[in-house]
């Protein structure tokens, strides 16, 4: 990173990412998001050396950062916070509904976005709002406020059992870019009236250790394609996703079968049983089942976005499994936003 500040506005958002892959020292976003390489000259225009910030990033060194310029001008943010501000270094900024929607919902959303356009691992930290002051003819910082915005908790003390492997590249950011500007809207259409959706995407986020995910991961599928049903699911869910996805007759047999031993495994976990040999080798590929949810959620949304109503989705789930027509007809309206996919996990091929 150069010694000159990333955007010229006095407010800044600041994301760690850890084990983010990337083919470029300084990837752009758009006019709110940029990605950048870490560099510790990052800390030097903070005022105090135990800036919250300063302690994340010193504790956790993170590979890149996410900068995030507020789309507010600088005047109108500053007038949200003014009720509550009593000066800059050592003031106190207590203006949390307007912090949350100037900064932490944007960016939610995009990390939200950044998940679902690829598959893969991607791991943040806690975002930090941070004012940018000049005192002295110097750039002063400090941290005003922070949030889980990547609904994940990391622990220096607790390592992850598995290693991020989101990338994102140069070549991909136009894309990445129609991706975003496709899905947003049916997003933010989703929030009061999907809440199962938003149970879902927040299921999608989190990590935790292989079981864990395994059973989050499952409850999130449940959500998304049994509308509340209480029998058979291990036989319904995983017909509903072999049908769903499945392309052809083989792939729809073999994501049935692998649906059937990732309940089984849940049903171990849950219930407080040891672990077979067989449960082990299925923890390997929860990855695997990470990509099924994430393909899961667009289907669906996509769906949605036709105007299918979640009473229609319960009718139309079992439809698909007798009507190939149908079946065939609800894929291709379900893979609209399947369109900037990598190689497709063995599971799914």
């Amino acid at each position: 990173m150069s010694n000159e500040i990333p955007f010229s506005s006095s407010f800044i958002a600041i994301t760690p990412l850890y084990g983010f892959i990337c083919d470029a020292d300084k990837l752009p976003i758009d006019s709110q998001f940029c990605i950048e390489k870490y560099d510790p000259a990052v800390m030097q225009p903070f005022v105090s050396p135990a800036d919250e910030f300063l302690r994340s990033v010193s504790t956790i060194q993170p590979e890149y950062l996410l900068w995030q310029r507020p789309m507010l001008d600088t005047a109108v943010i500053f007038d949200f916070l003014k009720p509550r501000y009593t000066g800059p270094f050592g003031g106190v900024y207590s203006s949390p509904a307007a912090i949350q929607a100037i900064f932490f919902e944007p960016c939610v959303n995009f990390f939200r976005q950044l998940r679902l356009f690829r598959s893969g691992r991607l791991r943040g930290g806690d975002t930090y709002v941070i004012a940018c002051w000049t005192r002295h003819e110097q750039e002063k910082w400090e941290s005003l406020a922070s949030h889980r915005c990547t609904r994940m908790t990391l622990d220096p003390f607790v390592p992850l059992m598995t290693e991020a492997t989101f990338s994102l590249n140069s070549s991909d950011v136009a894309s990445f870019n129609v991706f975003r500007d496709r899905l947003q809207p049916i997003l933010e259409s989703f929030k009061k009236e999907q809440r199962n959706l938003e149970l879902a995407l927040d299921l999608y986020a989190r990590e935790e250790f292989g079981s864990i995910d395994v059973v989050n991961a499952l409850t999130a599928l449940e959500a998304l394609l049994l509308n509340g049903s209480k029998t058979e699911l291990t036989y319904r869910l995983s017909m509903r996703v072999a049908h769903l996805l499945g392309a052809d007759a083989a792939s729809r047999r073999t994501l049935f079968n692998e649906m059937k031993e990732f309940y089984d495994l849940r049903s171990t976990v849950v219930h407080g049983n040891e672990l077979k040999p067989k449960h082990d080798l299925r923890l390997e590929r929860v990855d695997e089942l990470r990509e099924v949810l994430r393909r899961t959620l667009l289907a669906v949304m996509a769906l949605i976005a036709e105007g299918i109503s979640k009473s229609e989705l319960e009718c139309l789930f079992d439809e698909i499994v007798l009507d190939e027509e149908k079946r065939r007809a609800v894929q291709e309206k379900a893979s609209t936003f399947l369109f900037a996919e990598k190689t497709p996990v063995k599971m799914l091929q």
